[in-house]
């Protein structure tokens, strides 16, 4: 669940699994255990709840000195028609007169933080959680979750092949936002500061590849690559991964603590090169000193097409595709456990946790 209505998920979820366990007895033995959920949402089954701060707009007047961010504010909040369920107008105004942000950033990083405080949804937590969001000791990552990589378009990625045989003349390749400036714009809380310190470090070095542009050729681009950044965003996942192991890129992987997906097809250490986001700053460096038998070796690994199809989930389904590793990683998880199946009149689930709001009917 996510997208078009990330606010209403947790409605939408409740509502649906009303449904299911009062028509049928297969939710009830297990509250859930034996199901899984897909769950794309940056943040998995934290979703980000219906939310805005009351008398938003006014309350930005009263702090900031822009007439701009209430005049942004108020159209943002009326047209997805949000509402507060927790007011407390102390924390807002200190939140806004010891940083004022633009109304995106504002939004997204408190709807984020509530998201994550409040953790995975209450009534999904005995469930197998099938997601793309993946990172160890985090409170939106459930022990048994599968980890799957993002959508990228199969037949468009196809159409963009180049000869196998195609020099690698880049050697390090990026594009995509180093500051997300509408969002955070002094760059501290984006990508926590990894991508940034990319382009501050880097951006006059002639191994680096990297620009903010997305060029018609950016497919070809990075089958002339030998190493392609996938540092963290918002999340830590990114397509990057992806595109990256289908066209035989080397993955520069920044993100601490990431979860990769089908870790038993896929064996990450050996394809990829693992850096700290601490350690950015010698990024040159560290891909520089990589002895050529080992590049040679990821390469040779990234070749293997068993490897760029697990990637993929193309239409139909293909044997060793995405969609198979999912089934895969659903069938190691039978048969299930009898501690699993709950006693007559047993319930473990609280089915009433969470805001108010989220408790009505879908």
């Amino acid at each position: 669940m996510g997208l078009p209505l990330p606010f209403k998920s947790p409605r939408m979820m409740r509502s649906a699994i009303q449904l299911i366990s009062s028509n049928w007895p297969y939710w009830n033995r297990t509250e859930g255990s034996d199901h899984f959920f897909v769950v794309p949402h940056d943040f998995g089954a934290c979703f980000h709840y219906q939310a805005a701060p009351p008398c938003f707009s006014q309350l930005l007047q009263k702090v900031t000195s822009g007439f701009f961010y209430a005049r942004t504010t108020t159209l943002f909040f009326g047209l997805l028609g949000w509402r507060w369920e927790e007011p407390d107008p102390a924390f807002w105004a200190h939140r806004l007169t010891t940083n004022p942000p633009n109304a995106t950033n504002l939004l997204k990083g408190v709807l984020e933080e509530k998201a994550v405080e409040r953790g995975i949804l209450p009534l999904l937590q005995r469930s197998t959680l099938v997601q793309t969001f993946g990172q160890r000791n985090h409170v939106c990552l459930n022990e048994g979750s599968i980890t799957i990589p993002p959508f990228a378009p199969p037949q468009k990625m196809q159409a963009h092949q180049i000869p196998p045989d195609t020099p690698r003349s880049i050697f390090v390749y990026f594009r995509g936002l180093f500051y997300d400036v509408n969002n955070d714009p002094e760059g501290g809380y984006y990508a926590r500061g990894a991508r940034a310190a990319v382009w501050e470090n880097f951006k006059n070095n002639p191994l680096f590849d990297i620009s903010t542009d997305h060029p018609t050729t950016y497919y070809e681009d990075m089958q002339r690559a030998i190493f392609c950044l996938c540092p963290l965003g918002w999340a830590p996942w990114s397509p990057r991964l992806v595109e990256a192991v289908v066209f035989g890129c080397i993955p520069v992987i920044i993100a601490d603590d990431i979860v990769l997906p089908f870790a038993d097809a896929i064996p990450w250490e050996e394809i990829g090169v693992f850096v700290a986001e601490e350690d950015v700053p010698n990024l040159d460096t560290i891909l520089t000193t990589t002895p050529p038998e080992v590049i040679l070796r990821k390469q040779r690994l990234l070749a293997n097409p068993s490897m760029k199809r697990a990637m993929l989930f193309p239409q139909p389904a293909q044997p060793g595709d995405a969609f198979h590793q999912i089934l895969n990683g659903l069938a190691r998880k039978l048969p299930h456990d009898r501690s699993v199946y709950l006693k007559s009149g047993q319930n473990i689930l609280n089915w009433t946790a969470g805001p108010v709001g989220d408790l009505k009917p879908w």
